[in-house]
């Protein structure tokens, strides 16, 4: 293949990456939205600033796998009992931020609601009007229980997580605004790491659902690209829809970066658009999908129908062509939209310079012989 060609070939796997990755991200937000993804990692986070002591398991491949499925398929991320985490979830202020009785756990807090809890849980429900606050959380730093009562019995502080409150209340000299800001910027740098842990599980479950739709759909890498580096006319087809999608498109990546979670009758919308116009068309061009290739030699033969013929398309290369799109899809559409646009005005510098030296060959004068 020239240059050219190669580059075309690109562009058009790219842009089907493109229309994929999006059904993909629409459908792990669904997931998260569903199984409440985003309130488990915060549930998650939260047993690590409390209770780490109380819920350490051994770092094992087999563990971290474990966890990464107990995510997806458990309501609560841990079946341990942890003391400081229920009373703390059990807390008012907490517990209303959640949407209702099946999710019971808020997906997010702010700095505020945090040390408030938590202040609170160190005062106890004994705290009234005019009482110093200072006294109070001394007394339960000092003890290493909470003076809330968390079905009617304090609850006792695992000795990392008081260690860290002693501390801060020390460098805090013991004021309590001092303190609820440490309590603050604690919490800030956990959701940090949070979030950190979050796009690592949203990776791993949009290469399994990148898988899943590859092999639903077709979708085979080493097939098309084949199919692109033979039909000139097919390629120039695809790169136009490419190409008309990014000027209707211009505003996909701050749709991508909204962090307000999508509700499900929206994300249902998007999906059903998108698979009923863009992926449709592009589908159509490049031949996706399970049709059978071979009518007459596959008719009344196991694994053939009349709109799926598995005989037509399964073999070891099609798996790896479908691991290959699985990977793909797996880096999201931000990834694929920036690319998508910096190869289209890559190929519009390469088309103009040709264009260019096209004119500049067409205006040079004709030699002429000089008889002499």
């Amino acid at each position: 293949m020239t240059g050219s060609t190669t580059l075309d070939v690109v562009l058009g796997l790219v842009f089907v990456y493109l229309l994929y990755s999006l059904l993909t991200t629409i459908l792990q937000e669904a997931l998260a939205n569903v199984l409440s993804f985003r309130a488990k990692f915060l549930q998650k986070a939260i047993i690590r600033m409390l209770e780490d002591e109380n819920a350490k398991t051994a770092d094992t491949l087999l563990n971290r796998i474990g966890a990464f499925f107990r995510v997806i398929f458990r309501k609560n991320v841990t079946s341990q009992s942890l003391p400081l985490t229920e009373a703390f979830y059990n807390h008012p202020l907490i517990k209303y931020l959640a949407e209702d009785d099946y999710k019971n756990k808020p997906s997010y807090l702010t700095s505020r609601n945090f040390s408030q809890a938590m202040l609170d849980l160190l005062k106890g429900n004994d705290f009234a009007a005019g009482d110093d606050p200072g006294k109070f959380i001394k007394t339960a730093l000092e003890s290493g229980v909470t003076q809330w009562k968390s079905n009617g019995k304090p609850v006792q502080i695992n000795a990392e997580t008081l260690s860290y409150l002693r501390a801060l209340w020390a460098d805090a000299q013991g004021d309590v605004a001092k303190f609820r800001t440490a309590l603050e910027e604690w919490f800030d740098v956990t959701m940090e790491r949070t979030t950190g842990w979050y796009k690592k599980h949203t990776q791993g479950v949009l290469l399994i659902l990148g898988f899943l739709i590859a092999m639903l759909f077709n979708v085979d890498t080493i097939k098309l690209a084949g199919t692109l580096s033979k039909n000139p006319e097919l390629r120039e087809q695809v790169i136009r829809q490419a190409d008309n999608y990014i000027k209707t498109h211009k505003d996909l990546l701050k749709e991508g970066d909204q962090k307000t979670e999508a509700s499900l009758q929206r994300l249902q919308k998007r999906a059903d658009s998108l698979l009923k116009t863009d992926i449709a068309d592009v589908n159509k061009a490049l031949g996706i999908g399970w049709k059978c290739t071979s009518v007459k030699e596959h008719e009344n033969k196991c694994f053939h129908g009349k709109d799926v013929c598995i005989r037509s398309h399964l073999r070891i290369d099609t798996i790896i062509g479908w691991l290959i799109t699985a990977f793909a899809l797996s880096l999201g559409a931000p990834f694929w939209f920036d690319l998508l646009n910096k190869l289209m005005k890559l190929r519009g510098t390469i088309n103009s310079g040709k264009d260019d030296g096209k004119e500049t060959n067409s205006s040079k004068p004709t030699p002429t012989n000089i008889k002499g």
